[in-house]
């Protein structure tokens, strides 16, 4: 980048330096094996009992979910295949739909996995516990939020339940030049023009 920032130094108005696409993640325990095993250990369940433990959980997070989506009155659609653009589907309900500000639908499919599985041990032939591929739902939640603009969430509603919350500098960026009053030209996810690259950058910084 500082190469081509060089190269054509002469035909640049200025620059900004930031968060493109960020990425956070959450899951329930760093040590899956074992973070699963203390677990069922606490709530007194055995190998033999994790299907229908899970299968409860899952459907009650499911549930817990996908509640506040359908109480806003935004759509819940479920897609056929998880190749889909789940973002292009969600851009263009909020366009189609107006949505400027709050949920704006969820997308569900199923997906490959990692999760659990319970096979037999090779030694003693008792059921226990192991990390394993395997297909579940996900729920892909899509928001324009007040703050960061178009954001999303990803969560597999299957033990370990890992969650990635994805938002947009950009976007947050395009939000808080907005809010100050700054002119700008935004051509995909980036800036083609800014009014005043110096307080843009200041916005930046404060991310």
């Amino acid at each position: 980048m500082n190469d081509f920032i060089a190269k054509y130094q002469d035909q640049l108005s200025g620059t900004l330096a930031g968060f493109d696409r960020l990425v956070f993640r959450g899951t329930l325990w760093k040590n899956q094996l074992t973070g699963m095993s203390g677990y069922l250990w606490a709530h007194g369940l055995g190998a033999k009992d994790f299907g229908a433990h899970a299968e409860d959980i899952s459907r009650r997070l499911k549930e817990a979910s996908l509640a506040p989506v359908l109480a806003a009155g935004r759509p819940v659609r479920y897609l056929n295949s998880g190749k889909l653009d789940k973002q292009q589907i969600a851009l263009q309900i909020a366009a189609e739909q107006g949505v400027a500000e709050g949920p704006i639908c969820a997308l569900t499919a199923v997906e490959l996995c990692r999760s659990y599985a319970i096979q037999p041990n090779p030694n003693t032939q008792r059921p226990e516990l192991a990390i394993a591929p395997r297909k579940c739902l996900f729920l892909y939640h899509y928001w324009m939020h007040p703050v960061v603009g178009f954001m999303s969430v990803r969560l597999q509603t299957w033990f370990p339940f890992p969650v990635h919350i994805y938002l947009n500098g950009r976007e947050w960026l395009a939000r808080q030049m907005d809010r100050a009053k700054i002119g700008y030209r935004r051509h995909d996810n980036g800036f083609t023009w800014v009014e005043d690259f110096q307080r843009a950058q200041t916005l930046l910084n404060e991310q």
